[in-house]
């Protein structure tokens, strides 16, 4: 017996109906239901001692003026999602690029071992440093472990497992050819 007297699973009579995701009483009577999809044919099952305005819809052919609108419907889906604020998402700018030459060759060098470093860690590129804090150790070119630590997106974690790596390939980068 559960606590109140029924039996678990059982609803008393004077329980509120199960309400679902958007806040309204499933299954309960009065609630008009409508169609929302269907690609080709629709199946719809009725109750007919509940006669539903709905169906009534569904007792002919579409005229050309509602096929148009479900056309336009069905284009205006394509179209970009609007995010939380209500604007729709835009397209994602280039990643930035360092400035000057010294720092293209850093950028570089960095990017050809990020790549590497990241097939031999089986993650992403992104995980192992994104494009953004790439381009900013390329343009700070740290010589020293406060320096590496001072840029953004290198905190404790990446500085252990990174650090002594990137200012090797900047230091290479930096006094390498061309210098």
């Amino acid at each position: 017996m559960a606590p109140g007297g029924g039996v678990r699973g059982d609803r008393r009579r004077d329980a509120p109906p199960a309400r679902g995701r958007r806040g309204r009483a499933r299954g309960a009577p009065g609630v008009p239901r409508r169609i929302t999809r269907g690609i080709g044919r629709v199946a719809v099952l009725a109750d007919a001692s509940r006669p539903s305005p709905f169906l009534a819809e569904l007792d002919r052919d579409a005229t050309p003026d509602e096929l148009a609108a479900a056309d336009r419907a069905e284009s205006a889906a394509r179209a970009p999602v609007p995010s939380a604020t209500g604007r729709a998402r835009a397209a994602k700018p280039p990643p930035p690029a360092a400035s000057g030459p010294e720092a293209a060759r850093v950028e570089q060098a960095l990017r050809t071992w990020r790549a590497a470093r990241s097939k031999a860690d089986g993650v992403p590129a992104y995980v192992v440093i994104n494009d953004r804090h790439l381009v900013g150790i390329a343009e700070r070119r740290p010589a020293t472990t406060r320096e590496l630590a001072a840029c953004p997106g290198i905190g404790p974690a990446k500085l252990a497992a990174y650090g002594d790596e990137i200012l090797a390939l900047v230091t290479d980068a930096t006094s390498g050819p061309g210098q």
